[in-house]
């Protein structure tokens, strides 16, 4: 399981973002099990995070085979599945309409 509480409470900017993103990647290639992503204790989630670390990294393996690999678990915030959501939905449509 990977705990985004351990990069903070509050994940706020593109740098952390990217650092996650890399970490789900390195996670994935070495496990051959699906991976839980844990929102317990986080906060805050901005924009900026969530595309640098879940709409790049959605556009980059597609987003059936994030489904596959990776399971968000403890996400109860209404306000933070909003960004989330709202924030990959964007770099979908990005990624789509520059092909």
């Amino acid at each position: 399981m990977i705990r985004l509480s351990e990069w903070g409470t509050t994940l706020g900017t593109r740098n952390l973002g990217e650092k996650v993103r890399l970490c789900l990647l390195k996670e994935m290639e070495r496990s051959q099990q699906p991976i839980e992503v844990s929102f317990k204790d986080v906060f805050m989630v901005s924009t900026s995070f969530a595309d640098e670390c879940f709409g790049k990294l959605i556009v980059a393996i597609g987003p059936q085979q994030f489904r596959e690999v990776f399971s968000i678990v403890d996400l109860e915030d209404k306000m933070i599945k909003n960004v989330l959501n709202s924030t990959v939905k964007q770099r979908l449509a990005l990624s789509k309409a520059s092909q």
